[in-house]
């Protein structure tokens, strides 16, 4: 078992739709996430507003690298 209270998303397309508000309601409810976006800079303000609790990373699932 992990000492880490709550539990951790990965989520993809943060940025936009059922993505971003899947990621602020599991901040929300004092879970972590791993937010993902193609264009990391149109998340960083989810990392901003919860410091601890958000991780956001840049993802282009159609890009095979």
């Amino acid at each position: 078992m992990s000492n880490i209270p709550g539990k951790v998303w990965l989520i993809t397309g943060c940025s936009s739709g059922f993505g971003r508000i899947l990621a602020e309601m599991a901040v929300a409810q004092g879970d972590r996430v791993i937010a993902t976006a193609r264009k990391v800079e149109q998340i960083t303000d989810l990392a901003a507003e919860s410091p601890g609790q958000v991780l956001t990373l840049a993802l282009e699932v159609t890009d095979p690298a």
